[in-house]
């Protein structure tokens, strides 16, 4: 799927909590604005969607299950705290063969290879080892030791 494609896909998913928090807001005096909260944890920290609508906005339920599906699809994907994610999968093989990718993972690591380069390397897709040596990545992981520490420079960049 092309990198166009798929922000377009993801655009049209977000479209209803973009509608549902942007939408011109009924007139104060009506008094019928809702406002609501969806939370919860996704990629390794949490989140915190805050809705406010008119009578005729969205149902929290519906707004709450759209937000639950995209972030769930997003880590069966990118998640590096889950083994069976596509991203864990590629970075277990030790391999420099092609490997399948859907076309959102490929967007997102092209993406982030465009700002490291735009950035002049101060953004480093690479630098996982260190964020897991320091214990910053998925837990089991602690402060690295010396020799860790001295090992991963060398695997970053």
């Amino acid at each position: 799927m092309s990198g166009r494609r798929w922000r377009r896909r993801a655009a049209l998913a977000f479209l209803p909590l973009l509608a549902a928090g942007c939408a011109a807001p009924a007139p104060p005096e009506s008094g019928e604005l809702r406002r609501w909260t969806i939370g919860g944890a996704a990629l390794g920290t949490t989140y915190r969607v805050t809705v406010v609508s008119g009578p005729a906005g969205p149902r929290p339920a519906a707004v709450e299950a759209q937000v639950r599906r995209v972030l769930e699809r997003i880590e069966g994907r990118m998640s590096h705290y889950r083994p069976e994610s596509e991203l864990s999968r590629f970075n277990r093989a030790r391999t420099v063969e092609p490997r399948p990718m859907s076309g959102e993972t490929l967007t997102v690591v092209a993406e982030a290879l465009a700002v490291g380069r735009a950035s002049g390397g101060a953004f480093d897709v690479t630098v996982g080892p260190l964020v897991d040596a320091w214990g910053f990545g998925p837990p089991g992981r602690g402060a690295p030791t010396r020799g860790i520490s001295g090992r991963g420079p060398g695997r970053v960049g």
